[in-house]
């Protein structure tokens, strides 16, 4: 019995050489029967329980065959990577053919010798070679295989299946001989595609050749005495299940080490596009948003959106002039340090030493002023060589339903100038009934003993609060 007509005799009387060499080889050492002792009074029985070895085997060799299946589909469900599915339906042809050859009870419809159990079988068998050439070309790292071989593994699945029907209509003249060849040939190309992968130093194609080697071998001898010697390599039966046992084992850690090798490429890839996209949307030097920054924030926030304000440090030229400007960037990364305190507000540095925030939740102005009154201590104690105190002046606006970004920070603005024609280190916030016009009517935060903003506005009504 060979690799052209192993599948088409049943099990029947071909069991001791389907599974039985395998058990033996595992089970040598082990007791070929379980003792059971039963008491009656003061007599002891002994019992032996015979165990059916054969079944035992099928069994281990069923189980360790589903897991790369589990394995597999819960994979595929974090990478889409069609390899898994492949080697999955590979295993599936494998199982089909382990429980048609074991000695299990089936039911009479699919028992020994019937042309489902025939089907079944050959199903079985031509599965597991139709999956290998797409599963190997979806498997091995991209360009170690060249773009003709990476066509033609994808035919094995067809081509294999086309020549299915000759196991079970044997009497068409040349069909068998054609699936002999067909078969000859993915033999062939599944080699050369695998010992190409490995001159290009494939670490998948490393893992798939010591899987498949033993397969290959117990296939290429009985192809040998089919052609060759004309006659049934009698030891294919449980050679090629040790093979298969190999296979499975070995090539699930190969498809374990590949899935793990994209995801981890995967998640580096992840990473870096975060982080550029961070690069992308944040100021460089203090770590805040930037414009592009603050424009994603507002298009996600802008409904939960309280406040907006513009934020300037007073007579920052005095520091860059007095100090260099490595003090001035001090300045700038101590200042949005004190921005960032809060957790209701959302600091981005515009340029310069002009900032932006948002704000979110009720209490604005008690908030803007305890960040104004913040930011001179925060600073002095993180730069202590800049001897005058450095204060900030805000202008804040209420933003309205669907008002454009820069239409509601153009508001802000001109809040901010406000402010800063009043004297500076104060807040100047428009009034929530201006209507469309911000500067209609105003308020004013400032310190103690600061300068009115009505004796400094230009030619427009403020309402000034010390």
């Amino acid at each position: 019995m060979g690799l052209i007509g192993a599948w088409r005799a049943g099990p029947g009387g071909d069991v001791g050489g389907a599974l039985a060499v395998v058990a033996v080889v595992l089970l040598a050492d082990s007791p070929a029967a379980a003792q059971m002792a039963v008491s009656f009074g003061d007599h002891v029985r002994v019992e032996t329980a015979r165990l059916d070895w054969l079944a035992v085997v099928t069994g281990i060799f069923i189980g360790i065959t589903l897991f790369p299946i589990a394995y597999n589909l819960s994979s595929y469900h974090v990478l889409k990577e069609r390899f898994l599915l492949w080697h999955s339906l590979r295993a599936l042809g494998i199982v089909t053919l382990v429980l048609g050859h074991a000695p299990l009870d089936l039911a009479p419809v699919v028992a020994a010798g019937t042309l489902v159990h025939a089907i079944i079988l050959n199903l079985g068998f031509d599965l597991a070679i139709a999956a290998s050439g797409p599963f190997l070309r979806s498997y091995l790292e991209p360009g170690t295989i060249g773009p003709r071989t990476h066509r033609l593994l994808g035919w094995t699945f067809p081509a294999t299946l086309l020549t299915t029907p000759a196991m079970l209509v044997p009497d068409i003249p040349g069909y068998f001989a054609f699936r002999t060849v067909i078969l000859c040939l993915i033999l062939g190309l599944l080699v050369w595609a695998l010992g190409g992968a490995l001159r290009r130093g494939s670490r998948a194609a490393r893992y798939q050749a010591a899987a498949w080697t033993g397969v290959f071998a117990v296939c290429a001898i009985s192809l040998y005495h089919d052609l060759v010697l004309g006659d049934s390599f009698l030891a294919f039966i449980p050679l090629i299940f040790a093979a298969l046992t190999v296979e499975i084992v070995v090539g699930a850690m190969g498809v374990s080490d590949r899935f793990m090798t994209l995801k981890l490429d995967r998640d580096r890839g992840l990473a870096e596009a975060s982080a550029m996209r961070s690069a992308a949307l944040s100021d460089p030097l203090t770590g805040l948003a930037n414009r592009r920054g603050l424009e994603a924030e507002y298009a996600q926030g802008a409904a939960s959106l309280t406040a907006v304000a513009i934020l300037d440090l007073d007579h920052f030229k005095r520091v860059n002039d007095g100090y260099g400007h490595d003090v001035g960037d001090d300045v700038l990364v101590a200042a949005a340090r004190a921005m960032s305190w809060h957790p209701g507000c959302f600091a981005a540095r515009l340029g310069g030493e002009e900032f932006a925030l948002f704000f979110y939740g009720e209490d604005v102005r008690g908030t803007a002023e305890r960040l104004r009154a913040r930011l001179p201590r925060t600073i002095r104690d993180a730069v202590p060589e800049v001897e005058h105190s450095v204060t900030a002046s805000l202008g804040i606006a209420w933003p309205e339903p669907d008002e454009p970004f820069a239409a509601i920070l153009k508001r802000a603005d001109e809040c901010l100038y406000l402010a800063k024609a009043a004297g500076r280190d104060r807040c100047v916030f428009a009034l929530k009934d201006s209507g469309t016009d911000p500067l209609a009517a105003t308020e004013t935060l400032a310190d103690a003993g600061a300068a009115p903003a009505a004796e400094v506005r230009p030619a427009r009504r403020l309402t000034a609060a010390a």
